[in-house]
């Protein structure tokens, strides 16, 4: 029963990682549509390069939906080594005034992987492909992970409950 818990709360983190790409690439479609009247035009970036941001989240999308087949059939069984789940979070600090400020530029799921450190990997690929740069750290200064932890009754935690990472 806890397995199948498990397994369902996995399949709501796929579900909606799958939402937050197709809702980017529709809206990527939608700029490359319609660029906003208020940004000059020469300052706008073209269209084929909108486009690929779209075709990069589709890409991703795709990748999810072939791990949830992959899971609903029973190909992957829950405890065959598919790994945990993982938030990475792409960090920088700034000063404001005399007070030091960390932000996070960038939230990244990872639904299944062997071992945190496979995760960041991925999450780092990720995440210069959705900023459209060669390296992470041009918009990061420094990454957090940790594994997602599951509530007994299959839920995550809330942003309450430490931004859900663990140590």
């Amino acid at each position: 029963m806890e397995k199948r818990a498990d397994e369902e709360s996995r399949h709501v983190v796929l579900l909606h990682q799958l939402g937050e790409r197709l809702t980017a690439a529709g809206s990527y479609i939608q700029a490359a549509q319609s660029p906003p009247e208020s940004v000059p035009h020469h300052a706008s970036p073209p269209a084929a390069d909108i486009l690929e941001l779209a075709l990069a989240q589709l890409d991703q999308a795709d990748e999810i939906v072939a791990h949830l087949r992959k899971a609903l059939d029973g190909s992957s069984p829950p405890d065959s080594g598919a790994g945990r789940s993982y938030r990475i979070c792409f960090m920088n600090r700034f000063a404001r005034g005399d007070k030091m400020i960390t932000a996070c530029q960038r939230t990244i799921i990872i639904p299944s992987a062997p071992s945190r450190e496979a995760a960041i990997e991925v999450a780092k690929q990720r995440f210069a492909e959705l900023e459209g740069i060669r390296d992470w750290h041009i918009h990061a200064s420094f990454i957090e992970a940790g594994v997602i932890e599951e509530r007994p009754h299959g839920g995550f935690p809330t942003h309450s409950d430490a931004n859900g990472l663990a140590p």
